[in-house]
């Protein structure tokens, strides 16, 4: 399941490999069901990570991840703003960089390597 996840997440454009992704939970029903996903930033500040349901079915031998469940029990579904980039959870960020934590996420923040760098010849 967790490797659905990374694949998911990975073919949107996100820095898996600078991601703790831990699956919690499964909830299964044939070939298809649910995953409770943890998420958060390796070598970023000590916040809690985000909690994710992300919907999952079997394809042949392996799990992949169809969407994301949002609170309240809807499937998640966005739309891209002029001039931005869609991350896989429908959310966008000024300037086009994806949040992959989706729109309504409780408030969290964008994980450093989404942020622009910084002039640091500024004081």
């Amino acid at each position: 399941m967790r490797q659905a996840v990374v694949d998911y997440l990975g073919g949107h454009g996100m820095n898996v490999a600078a991601m703790n992704i831990d699956v919690t939970a499964v909830k299964l029903d044939g070939d298809h069901g649910e995953a409770d996903v943890s998420i958060s930033t390796k070598n970023g500040p000590s916040a809690p990570g985000m909690q994710f349901i992300y919907l999952i079915e079997q394809h042949g031998d392996k799990w992949v991840v169809t969407g994301r469940k949002q609170a309240g029990g809807a499937p998640h579904g966005g739309g891209a703003m002029p001039g931005g980039a869609m991350s896989p959870h429908g959310a966008m960020m000024p300037g086009g960089a994806a949040n992959p934590h989706g729109a309504g996420a409780g408030g969290g923040m964008p994980a450093p390597q989404d942020l622009p760098p910084v002039d640091k010849s500024k004081k």
